[in-house]
């Protein structure tokens, strides 16, 4: 183990216990847990909601899949980025009136409140099957950190995800307030190595000439359409739309919507998030490009692209600040997930049992540690590809809330058995695709499945 980088992400990680402490310190009751009271402001709000969803494929397996397929891999940037557009400007600022409005601190209470449902159902399936996909996502960024302890520190697979679960646990003491000022402070540092490391390595390849010409006689396509076929198009719908559809229902990006103390600020904010995305994707993008010139012998694992770089490039003291950027990517995920989690525990169901007691420090502990855990055990001895499981665990969240939202949000639609159609015919549809066709995104089709499930219902109740 190289001392050098492992004394920088000791360092570094020191930081960001800090900023949870304090965040502990400043948190008062279950308000300032779930939502921070709605206090954020726009630049926090911006950043804070596009840092917790990248993790660490921004800096593996995007670049490596620029470095592998060409710039086809593109479109899955550019869908993201389309769909995150419609999610600021259609999405946020209603979502951040309507849930203070019915006075929901999770989108499960939302929904519970907006299709009036006294039986609570709604808000018990939507929250149960949420909490399935959180565990999942959560356990799949375990796993990608315990194998990049194992490829940066040298350090074994299990102590890598071990404290990768204690350092989550400690920062969401402070419940929202901690994770967003820490996806802050991540989202700076993340987007700053994703545009230095590129243009550093630049400098030591003969121009994008070397790059043309070596990805030519590897047989890699440059151009975003390679051909004019239908399996091209159809390749290139199932990229953008199959990850982009996502956004519309993840509750990790949503709650950073309900945070914001102003409204009239999420214009502000959509144009900084938005930026902060595309400049961090034009990064790894780069990095993938320039990786074909600067690996012309090719790797042994094409996801360590960035890895590989960083440690050719820098000195080992500034490599491991580097490359905590990856840990911390991943880290921003899992805290910003297993908040959520336990936000829907304490708000949904706690809250509920307590009779409205706001005294929750005790519970909100026990909570985030009991996610933390079970997330720990499922990553304990999971051999599964990271790409497929966070995949599943997005299309699942998607479809869950996604089509619901749409509707609540922009439709005059009231029906509590149309609401509770969409949520289970989505999640459990999301759930089970994969395991029947895996050539058809999930999210494409649960999402439609959703959809149709409301609309139908809805119809049929009326007739």
């Amino acid at each position: 183990m190289d001392f050098q980088i492992l004394s920088a992400f000791l360092i570094y990680f020191s930081i960001v216990l800090l900023i949870g402490f304090w965040a502990y310190k400043k948190t008062r009751n279950s308000s300032d847990l779930v939502l921070a009271d709605r206090s954020l402001n726009y630049w926090v709000t911006a950043i804070a909601a596009h840092a917790g969803e990248m993790s660490s494929w921004l800096f593996m397996a995007f670049p490596a899949a620029i470095y592998s397929r060409g710039l086809i891999e593109c479109w899955t940037a550019i869908g993201l980025a389309f769909f995150a557009f419609l999610n600021w400007r259609f999405i946020a600022p209603r979502l951040r009136v309507e849930t203070e409005k019915y006075n929901a601190g999770t989108i499960s209470t939302y929904f519970e409140k907006r299709f009036n449902d006294s039986s609570g159902r709604i808000k018990i399936v939507s929250a149960a099957l949420s909490l399935v996909f959180f565990t999942l996502y959560a356990s799949a960024i375990l796993v990608s950190i315990g194998r990049l302890f194992q490829d940066i520190f040298l350090i074994s697979y299990h102590t890598g995800i071990t404290f990768g679960a204690f350092v989550v646990f400690v920062t969401l003491l402070g419940g929202f307030l901690s994770i967003v000022w820490i996806d802050f402070f991540q989202g700076l540092f993340l987007l700053s190595m994703i545009l230095l490391v590129p243009a550093v390595a630049f400098g030591k390849i003969d121009g994008f000439g070397s790059i043309i010409s070596q990805a030519a006689q590897q047989g890699i396509s440059l151009s975003l359409i390679p051909s004019w076929s239908f399996s091209t198009f159809m390749e290139i719908i199932f990229i953008s739309v199959g990850w982009g559809l996502g956004y519309f229902g993840q509750p990790h990006i949503l709650n950073k919507f309900m945070g914001i103390s102003d409204v009239k600020d999420m214009r502000k904010a959509q144009r900084v998030g938005l930026s902060w995305q595309g400049l961090s994707m034009f990064g790894a993008v780069l990095v993938g490009l320039i990786g074909i010139a600067f690996f012309r012998d090719g790797l042994p694992n094409s996801e360590f692209i960035f890895v590989h770089m960083v440690k050719i490039l820098f000195p080992s003291f500034l490599a491991g600040f580097v490359l905590c950027a990856i840990v911390a990517a991943a880290i921003n995920v899992i805290g910003s997930l297993i908040l959520s989690a336990a936000s829907i525990v304490i708000e949904d169901f706690y809250k509920n049992i307590k009779n409205g007691s706001r005294k929750v420090s005790s519970a909100w502990i026990a909570c985030v540690g009991s996610i933390c855990v079970f997330a720990y055990l499922m990553a304990f001895n999971n051999s599964q590809a990271v790409y497929s499981l966070v995949l599943n665990a997005w299309s699942g969240l998607g479809c869950t809330f996604g089509p619901l939202l749409l509707v609540a949000l922009n439709t005059k639609i009231s029906s509590r058995n149309a609401a509770l159609s969409g949520v289970v015919v989505g999640g459990l549809v999301a759930g089970i695709w994969p395991y029947i066709n895996v050539f058809v995104p999930p999210m494409i089709v649960g999402f439609s499945a959703s959809m149709l499930a409301i609309f139908a219902v809805n119809y049929f109740e009326k007739k």
